[in-house]
């Protein structure tokens, strides 16, 4: 039987996802490189939680700087506290990647990654339930968006495999544009850096996984 957090889980990646390919925002392609080196040192950056989902949630070393009002607010350096969601999935010829904390609210990562080799790398920042973001200041409020980066760079493992169930390893380090943080009539200017190195599980497995245990 599903568990409720389960339940949880998916209706709200169904809602961060359909809100984030929603928002409009301008198109920043990125660095991408595929090295399959870098297995060997995720390794050794990442740790596995106790958890049934375990070839898609795990801890990473997290250096991360979040500014608001055009001042730092908090700054990680090797964090190791930090559980992160990793998934992708094809859709035609295009592979989506993300790397997100939280579960009904989340910080972290978009990738597009298309069949010539280019990477569009944007900061995805949700809400729960509650629309409080927006890319920029005229823009309407959103549970979700995706922020275009002023610099990006992704090296992955491999391209997976869309028809085996396969665990995708890399780094990811990006300086986000400004975006917006709105409760009322109290607006905040926020901006992220961040870099970590991540595993992601492909999503349509683990959802297959899921569905077999409910009865």
């Amino acid at each position: 039987m599903k568990s409720p957090l389960s339940t949880r889980v998916l209706f709200y990646l169904a809602i961060c996802n359909a809100a984030c390919i929603s928002e409009k925002s301008e198109k920043n392609t990125s660095i991408l490189v595929v090295d399959s080196s870098i297995k060997h040192i995720a390794l050794q950056k990442i740790w596995n939680r106790d958890s049934s989902y375990s070839n898609c949630v795990f801890s990473s070393r997290l250096n991360a700087q979040f500014f608001q009002n055009d001042q730092l607010d908090q700054e990680f350096k090797d964090s190791i506290d930090e559980t992160f969601w990793g998934r992708y999935w094809w859709q035609n010829d295009t592979l989506t990647l993300t790397g997100n904390t939280g579960v009904l609210s989340s910080s972290g990562f978009i990738v597009h990654i298309y069949k010539n080799s280019t990477a569009d790398i944007y900061v995805n920042q949700c809400a729960h339930e509650t629309p409080r973001y927006k890319v920029n200041e005229t823009d309407t409020l959103s549970v979700c968006i995706k922020v275009p980066c002023q610099f990006a760079e992704l090296k992955i493992s491999a391209f997976p495999d869309s028809t085996k169930d396969e665990v995708l390893y890399g780094f990811v380090n990006f300086k986000s544009n400004d975006y917006y943080y709105q409760v009322g009539k109290e607006k905040t200017k926020l901006r992220t850096n961040m870099s970590f190195y991540f595993k992601a599980c492909n999503y349509e497995y683990y959802l297959k996984k899921l569905r077999r245990n409910v009865p």
